[in-house]
């Protein structure tokens, strides 16, 4: 017997949603995305030990990566999320994985067939040498498709520490990770549209993981993202003004020292309390780039 999928059910509260005006339509579709935030805080407690876990794998390895796994929406908006980590928090590059069926192209339009390819899944796991460094986050609305369970399921057996986002309780993808997570949005204003509240809550576990996973890595300090990239002008600003807030250094002096510093914020920020370059670069080295404990090395050796 097929099971009915959540987010494929029509809700009789808004088969009728067309007929009505534009605001009532807007403000409805508004509405049902609260669900989406309680969906995430229902599991909150249980993300936390995700993410403690994420955590601990990646600063045991130091060339561990962070991977991110879907197809269709939820490939887009894993992808998504991925990208966002170099610019953000200093994540390098090559420690970012990237797997979503369709390969890039699906980032840039829709290619449904490649949600059912396992070999593709299998392939990409392969060529991209997952091992137990890696962490896979593998989200899926129907919690079935195909190439996202079989990437985790794939990565699970290598030995990666997996984690899998299903919006219905019947999904394959909570057996497929190690940790499994039912974000419980119901059904759609517009059926089988998971772009809404099922994309929703999918961005805002995204966005909550790695967020948290990067403070506990020691990549964000007081607030601020004292590891991101600054590549142009607007985030050299940015960048100064971060320095400058965290010490007691002019935004002039702040900027200076960023230049010689290489552009490496964390560098500039203990050069600007007090250490010289090679102090800064030994305290991060020594710290593992974790910053706040790099910055207690400084003081207590000021």
């Amino acid at each position: 017997m097929t099971k009915i999928v959540q987010t494929e059910i029509v809700a009789d509260a808004h088969e009728n949603l067309f007929e009505k005006e534009t605001d009532f339509i807007l403000n409805t579709l508004i509405d049902d995305q609260y669900c989406a935030v309680k969906a995430v805080q229902a599991i909150s407690k249980e993300m936390a030990v995700a993410v403690d876990k994420a955590s601990s794998r990646l600063m045991l390895h130091k060339e561990g990566r962070i991977g991110y796994a879907g197809a269709g929406t939820s490939g887009r908006l894993a992808v998504g999320d991925a990208v966002e980590l170099t610019p953000t928090f200093g994540w390098q590059p090559q420690r970012i994985l990237s797997l979503i069926a369709g390969g890039n192209a699906a980032t840039r339009q829709e290619m449904s067939k490649a949600e059912d390819n396992e070999e593709e899944a299998v392939e990409a796991i392969e060529t991209a040498q997952v091992s137990e460094a890696d962490v896979i986050i593998g989200a899926a609305a129907s919690g079935n498709t195909p190439y996202t369970c079989r990437i985790l399921e794939e990565a699970k057996t290598r030995g990666a520490l997996t984690i899998g986002l299903s919006n219905s309780a019947e999904g394959r993808i909570l057996s497929s990770a190690e940790y499994g997570f039912i974000l419980d949005t119901g059904s759609e204003v517009l059926a089988g549209s998971t772009r809404l509240s099922a994309g929703t809550s999918q961005k805002i576990f995204f966005n909550s993981f790695s967020t948290a996973l990067m403070m506990q890595l020691g990549l964000v300090y007081k607030g601020r993202m004292i590891a991101m990239r600054p590549t142009n002008e607007k985030l050299k600003k940015r960048a100064a003004m971060i320095i400058s807030d965290l010490s007691p250094v002019t935004l002039n002096k702040a900027a200076n020292l960023l230049i010689q510093a290489d552009n490496h914020l964390p560098t500039a920020i203990l050069m600007a309390n007090g250490a010289s370059l090679t102090q800064a670069k030994w305290a991060l080295e020594e710290s593992k780039d974790h910053f706040p404990h790099a910055m207690q090395r400084l003081k207590a050796d000021q």
